[in-house]
């Protein structure tokens, strides 16, 4: 529960940064290209939050040749696995996900998508074959953590403020005119925050794998 709070703040003073320069900025600039800017980039963002999971799979597919299972063909190979799958997506009332495997016998997992209603995880043979079934559990376990907890949209919330911040310095660090002097303050501002961003978004990343385990 900590770090669930701790995940909260910290998204939280991202979003603070984000409308207090949005405020300075409808005080002391007449700025009509930079909402409409600020709103194609939220746009952009939410459509690659939404399609980026059939692209990632894709991917995976194409340069890895992962092969992705559904409910049914993945209780054939992995019954444990796929049974603690079960348990935590039953538990938490969201689709069962779809796994991927990926012929490596290097041991990597990860997780994609755009919440818990079209998550992916994806496992490399070397999960199976090096860790015991219990390790095995741990891990598929934690990447389930990401699935309830919702990270894919609290990092992509994160993350456009984040470039939310750059993209006001960079559009008002060219002001000119009368205000311009304001507005570079503001720009400055807006870059020393998106700084001090850029780290809490780390931060965030790390709690969040906290957080699943």
């Amino acid at each position: 529960m900590k770090l669930f709070w701790t995940s909260l703040f910290t998204l939280a003073v991202i979003s603070s940064f984000v409308f207090t320069i949005v405020i300075l900025i409808l005080i002391y600039t007449d700025t009509v290209n930079l909402p409409l800017a600020v709103l194609l980039t939220i746009g952009i963002n939410f459509l690659f939050w939404l399609i980026g999971p059939f692209m990632t799979q894709l991917m995976n597919e194409w340069f890895y040749h992962a092969k992705f299972y559904k409910k049914d063909e993945f209780m054939q190979i992995h019954p444990e696995a796929a049974k603690l799958i079960e348990e935590i997506s039953t538990k938490y009332n969201f689709p069962f996900p779809k796994i991927g495997i990926i012929s490596d016998q290097n041991p990597t997992a990860y997780s994609f998508g755009s919440g818990r209603f079209n998550s992916r995880i994806v496992l490399t043979e070397g999960i199976f074959h090096f860790l015991s079934p219990s390790e095995v559990n741990a891990v598929v376990a934690h990447e389930m953590g990401h699935i309830v907890n919702r990270d894919f949209i609290v990092m992509m919330i994160a993350s456009t403020m984040v470039q939310i911040l750059y993209q006001i310095y960079a559009v008002l660090i060219r002001t000119k005119g009368k205000k311009s002097g304001n507005t570079k303050i503001i720009a400055i501002a807006a870059y020393v925050l998106y700084l001090v961003s850029v780290y809490l978004l780390y931060f965030l990343s790390r709690t969040r794998e906290y957080l699943a385990d």
